[in-house]
């Protein structure tokens, strides 16, 4: 019976006078591969390879000092509230970046299955280069956290400096530089952020459970920024 059900089902998928067959065509995008479509610029490529080796050399560093300036931190555990949830979301989106790369690989027609703006949406190396440049800027900001006893200044600025930076580029209804600001993209995560909270009021759409889901996934980053603006609002 199951080898039947699964004839009959791959069948209806070939048939696209079938309602699955209809679906599998409004989904899927013939085979390409994945450098074509939006036009990916050298400068991007560029951007993106000069951000992993200076990720990569800022890790060194942190590992590095860690067992050095140990004595002279803040609790330790605090330190890992503060740059734990940022670290987690910024991989994310690297991670992402991935992800697009399998579908457009496999031809799956990810810009309408999640509603992004057919004209201007991120290509996976754009992705990826913004998440690594938010990994430099984790990086910078615990080389900070860990170097500041040294010169006199205040540990937890690093963090919220890395915060408020976070927010500006996340909120602020700026579109230029486009290739910095991604006002469409940053507007699309936003709009499906409170579909997501507002889910009981309206209809719920694909793009909703799926975004609702990853949000899930991240429950830990909840608590971490929980943590975060109770940490510099209460004690800070």
């Amino acid at each position: 019976m199951e080898v039947r059900e699964s004839v009959r089902i791959h069948g209806q998928l070939r048939d696209p006078r079938s309602p699955a067959g209809k679906a599998s065509l409004y989904y899927k995008l013939p085979k390409v591969h994945p450098m074509r479509g939006r036009k990916i610029r050298h400068s991007t490529t560029f951007a993106l390879g000069l951000l992993i080796g200076a990720f990569v050399a800022l890790v060194f560093n942190i590992a590095g000092s860690l067992t050095v300036m140990q004595s002279t931190m803040v609790s330790s555990y605090v330190g890992i509230r503060l740059f734990r949830g940022f670290f987690i979301v910024f991989l994310h989106i690297i991670l992402m970046g991935i992800n697009v790369y399998g579908w457009r690989r496999a031809g799956v027609n990810h810009v309408l299955v999640f509603q992004v703006n057919p004209r201007d949406n991120l290509n996976y190396q754009s992705l990826m280069t913004v998440g690594m440049g938010l990994l430099v800027l984790w990086a910078v900001s615990a080389v900070g956290y860990i170097y500041a006893p040294l010169f006199g200044a205040s540990q937890i600025q690093f963090p919220a400096l890395m915060g408020t930076v976070v927010f500006i580029f996340t909120f602020i209804p700026m579109s230029q530089p486009s290739s910095i600001m991604i006002m469409s993209s940053r507007r699309w995560m936003i709009r499906h952020f409170f579909r997501c909270i507002t889910a009981p009021f309206h209809r719920v759409r694909f793009a909703d459970f799926w975004f609702a889901d990853q949000m899930t996934s991240l429950a830990v980053v909840w608590l971490d920024f929980s943590y975060f603006v109770c940490f510099f609002t209460l004690d800070a």
